[in-house]
């Protein structure tokens, strides 16, 4: 793999776990004014360990880098299924 296709998908991985990051944040904000009754805190102490762990991507050995992958993908993927489930009245 050439230097500068690695440097992307670095870059694109790096973007990817932001993401997670910024859509924990988010639904944390979201649960925290509909009064939900969730704690807020564990996702934004979460978020800021994904920004963390993006900073100076390409350096992390790659265990680190796969695991909060896992973890980005678990975040966004478990958003996207509760965004295209149909919500079922009780």
């Amino acid at each position: 793999m050439h230097e500068r296709d690695l440097y992307a998908l670095h870059r694109e991985q790096r973007d990817y776990v932001t993401a997670a990051a910024r859509q924990l944040r988010h639904i944390a904000a979201q649960d925290d004014l509909a009064r939900r009754g969730t704690h807020p805190e564990h996702a934004y102490g979460l978020a800021s360990l994904l920004d963390l762990l993006a900073l100076d991507w390409a350096a992390r050995r790659p265990a680190v880098r796969e695991r909060t992958l896992d973890v980005a993908e678990g975040i966004l993927g478990a958003v996207t299924t509760a965004e295209t489930e149909p919500i079922t009245p009780a």
